[in-house]
C-alpha cells in the first residue's frame, strides 16, 4: 500500500492498480509515464592510480569511456558493453561510483548518469585496448587534474565528486553530492 494523490490533492492509501480505471492496462499505464535517458560510464584506471579518457571524433573535448544505455540493458550491462565498443576488450564492472541526476538545460535533455569503477588495467590489458576510428581517436591515462582540464565541465565535476573529498557521496544532482 502507498499512499497516492488525486485530483484535488486528496491523499487516498491504496495500491496504483486501486486508482487506475478498470479499463486501464496497467503496461499501457507505465508505457505512458515520462522516461529518462539514462549513460553510463567507466572509471579506469592503471596500476599508477591514472584515469583513462578517451578523445571522441564526433565531438570536441573529452570524455570517459561510455555512454547511452539502450531500452532493455542495465546500466552495468550498458557500461560493459560500451568499453567493449570503445576499447575492445571486456571488462568486469566493478562497484557503482555514483548516480548522478541531471535537470534539462538548453543543451541537454534530462537525464541519469551512473558512474562504475573497473579494476585497474594491467600493461598487456592496456596494449590490447583497439580504439574504433569511426568513433575514438586517441586515449590517455592522467590523473584527476589533468582529466579535469580535458573533461567537459559535466563530467569532471561528476569525476571530482566521486574521486575527491566527497568520495563517499554515491548520489549526485547536477554533479553535486548529495549523500
Amino acid at each position: 500500500m502507498r499512499c497516492s494523490k488525486l485530483a484535488g490533492n486528496v491523499s487516498y492509501l491504496g495500491s496504483m492498480s486501486d486508482i487506475l480505471p478498470p479499463s486501464t492496462n496497467r503496461a499501457d499505464f507505465h508505457r505512458s509515464l515520462p522516461t529518462k535517458r539514462m549513460g553510463s560510464g567507466a572509471v579506469i584506471a592503471d596500476s599508477e592510480g591514472r584515469i583513462l579518457v578517451v578523445n571522441p571524433t564526433y565531438k570536441p573535448g573529452w570524455e570517459l569511456p561510455g555512454g547511452v544505455v539502450e531500452t532493455g540493458e542495465s546500466p552495468a550491462d550498458a557500461c560493459r558493453r560500451e568499453v567493449r565498443e570503445e576499447l575492445g576488450i571486456d571488462v568486469e564492472v566493478g562497484e557503482l561510483m555514483c548516480v548522478d541526476y541531471n535537470r534539462a538545460t538548453p543543451d541537454y535533455v534530462e537525464s541519469l548518469m551512473f558512474l562504475f569503477r573497473i579494476p585497474p588495467l594491467s600493461p598487456q590489458r592496456i596494449d590490447a585496448i583497439t580504439l574504433p576510428d569511426s568513433e575514438l581517436s586517441e586515449y590517455r591515462f592522467c590523473t584527476l587534474e589533468q582529466a579535469n582540464t580535458l573533461l567537459p565541465d559535466r563530467v569532471a565535476r561528476r569525476l571530482s565528486a566521486v574521486l575527491g573529498d566527497a568520495s563517499d557521496r554515491h548520489y549526485l544532482d547536477d554533479q553535486q553530492p548529495i549523500w
